[in-house]
């Protein structure tokens, strides 16, 4: 996990199409909203340079580390736009100001799906838990909360809520909700809609749990803006394959008329593979290992396959 700088230096590159004075019965894939067909348009796959993980104040590994940006700021920064970094004075003037030598084609915030309410209840003064012994560890002794929280939330299974949370954490999931919808509004105010086409924003989040240190991570990025009303968490959803299955009932198979909710959700920055030494193999499915075939069907339908167009 690395801070909302370390994310964005770091780009993909992602193969994608872009629409151009075509009608939509003409390209190659299909759109799934309303909006100014791009006038560059080449029927060839181009290259285009974007980040697909990126951290901002929002998560609390990034926030514990004295990260200020918020969503907005990390989409402005990566359309070439300047950013502050830590450390901050009092006055919260930044140690230096950065920007990038060419921006973006894409980008993705992609905060952490857990601690969410949590985060914002320690940095938000007033705040219900914000007297919370946690709270006080973290803002004394950032390092040692920082260590405390990521080993008891990110690397167990079925730990309860801290107390702040409330009853069955009613009060993190109910506060989770305002920086989700920053989340979700400053991909939709970023995104170039006209035919410029100039930069995409997609709408995303990361699931991320750390069992015995074993990464299993999953950034899951919505092709357009029909998207969960609350991102999945590995606190309350502790295996893959229930996260699939939120995506499943709510992007998939929503049935409520309202499109096409498709998404992508795949390991970031091959941590897993790296990092995991096998064992997500295990642990991202049911207790006893058993997969099957209506299993390992689900886990193939969030595939990456498509969700890559840059017009959404």
């Amino acid at each position: 996990m690395r801070v909302l700088m370390a994310e964005l230096s770091r780009t993909v590159v992602l193969c994608a199409l872009l629409v151009g004075g075509f009608t939509i019965e003409s390209v190659a894939f299909e759109r799934t909203e309303v909006r100014e067909p791009c006038r560059a348009y080449d029927p060839s796959r181009q290259p285009f340079f974007g980040d697909t993980h990126v951290h901002t104040a929002l998560s609390f590994d990034a926030w514990v580390q004295g990260s200020r940006g918020r969503p907005d700021d990390a989409y402005r920064f990566a359309k070439g736009g300047e950013i502050g970094i830590q450390p901050f004075a009092e006055d919260g003037t930044p140690a230096k100001v950065v920007r990038l030598q060419r921006p973006l084609d894409f980008a993705v915030v992609t905060d952490h799906a857990e601690l969410l309410g949590e985060t914002r209840i320690c940095a938000t003064p007033g705040t219900e838990g914000y007297d919370s012994w946690v709270c006080r560890l973290i803002r004394f002794a950032p390092k040692l909360g920082y260590i405390a929280v990521n080993s008891r939330v990110y690397q167990a299974v079925g730990m309860p809520r801290y107390s702040m949370c409330g009853e069955h954490g009613a009060h993190c999931r109910a506060l989770a909700k305002t920086p989700w919808r920053e989340i979700v509004d400053a991909a939709q105010n970023h995104y170039d809609r006209s035919a410029l086409c100039g930069f995409t924003s997609f709408i995303g989040y990361e699931w991320t749990g750390m069992p015995d240190g074993q990464n299993l991570h999953r950034n899951v990025i919505f092709r357009n803006d029909l998207h969960q009303a609350v991102p999945t968490n590995y606190i309350d959803t502790p295996t893959a394959e229930g996260l699939w299955g939120a995506l499943e009932e709510e992007c998939l198979d929503r049935g409520d008329g309202s499109g096409d909710a498709r998404r992508a959700a795949w390991p970031h920055l091959g941590d897993n593979g790296r990092h995991g030494r096998g064992g997500h193999r295990a642990r991202s499915h049911r207790s006893n290992g058993s997969l099957g075939v209506s299993g390992a069907e689900r886990l193939l339908r969030p595939s990456p396959s498509g969700a890559g167009a840059s017009s959404r």
